[in-house]
């Protein structure tokens, strides 16, 4: 009852202001990275100017039924929705004095969730990721989930970049040429990869481990059916979009810490200038915070690569209790 009270719809009247946010993350602010930063009104058009939190309603619930020193956060989220961000965030400024007092380094802000923070919600009892074999004894109705969620065609084509474990046919080359994001197959796809006419639609799977995958339609589809997973959980569960996390770090991980009965370091707000994810190996080309600003608030750049085809099976197909609830513009 109190967070229905205190959040209302749950979307938050905030302000976008990059400069402020750079400035204090300690970016260096010239008059080259003000010329390429995106303007407000172009952001608030994509993502408008307001956060967008799932679940709060259950924070209560969660406080109330998990005694204190033995809560605890983690970070859940597709590939490339940024999981690394939040988790780095919330251990760098949120702690929960329970756990701090019984012991002084466990913060209890985790890097995941214990089943790992990539696999779908329902896998929640019924897996356990190889960096928690050390704690195979924890109950993981002890962990307040919070998923990131990001805008279904910018995470597209992220997607091409870093593929990680979702395997489809796609192909870009660094001429440009080739087809992705591919939702549709086009006359390159169907020779180089030798489709047949009936097929319309790309496929994808994702290989979690050696036993278990999933199977969707399209990207589209694995986006809808990964989200519906957390949004339907009958848990408490928070789910938190990429793109506030860039444009409102701040208020989105203050309210992530109430949630779970942590309080914010006390100081200055501590943000992630580079990339959470580093530059090398299968993260190659990750961007930082200015850089992710200019990337993710262009939106002839939420475009590239689709075709006509794809995007209208992007409209037709997108789930749009998530569109809405996320306030994601259909193309």
């Amino acid at each position: 009852k109190e967070d229905e009270e205190s959040y209302g719809d749950h979307e938050f009247p905030s302000t976008i202001d990059m400069i402020k946010t750079l400035e204090e993350a300690g970016e260096k602010i010239n008059d080259e990275l003000r010329a390429k930063l995106p303007p407000v009104e172009d952001v608030v058009k994509l993502y408008s100017s307001k956060m967008h939190i799932e679940g709060l309603e259950r924070c209560a619930q969660f406080r109330n039924t998990i005694p204190p020193e033995k809560a605890y956060v983690g970070p859940a989220g597709l590939f490339n929705t940024g999981t690394n961000l939040l988790a780095q965030l919330l251990m760098k400024n949120c702690y929960i004095p329970a756990r701090t007092a019984r012991r002084k380094r466990d913060h209890g802000m985790k890097w995941q969730v214990p089943w790992s923070k990539h696999s779908p919600a329902a896998w929640r009892h019924f897996h356990l990721a190889k960096s928690e074999t050390s704690e195979k004894n924890r109950n993981a109705t002890n962990v307040l989930p919070v998923s990131t969620i990001k805008d279904p065609l910018t995470w597209m084509g992220s997607m091409c970049r870093h593929p990680y474990a979702a395997r489809w046919n796609h192909k870009v080359s660094a001429n440009g040429s080739g087809h992705c994001p591919n939702l549709v197959p086009n006359d390159f796809d169907r020779t180089h990869f030798k489709m047949n006419e009936a097929d319309s639609t790309i496929p994808v799977s994702v290989r979690y481990n050696d036993t278990h995958s999933t199977y969707h339609d399209s990207l589209a589809h694995l986006w809808n059916d990964w989200y519906n997973g957390y949004l339907k959980a009958d848990y408490p569960r928070l789910i938190v979009r990429f793109e506030d996390l860039m444009y409102h770090p701040e208020e989105v991980v203050t309210t992530i810490c109430s949630c779970g009965g942590g309080v914010m370091r006390n100081g200055n707000f501590t943000y992630m200038l580079d990339s959470a994810k580093g530059s090398t190996g299968a993260h190659h080309g990750a961007v930082g915070l200015s850089a992710a600003m200019i990337r993710y608030g262009d939106a002839k750049t939420r475009l590239k690569g689709f075709t006509e085809d794809d995007l209208n099976y992007a409209r037709e197909n997108l789930d749009p209790v998530l569109m809405k609830k996320f306030a994601y513009n259909y193309p």
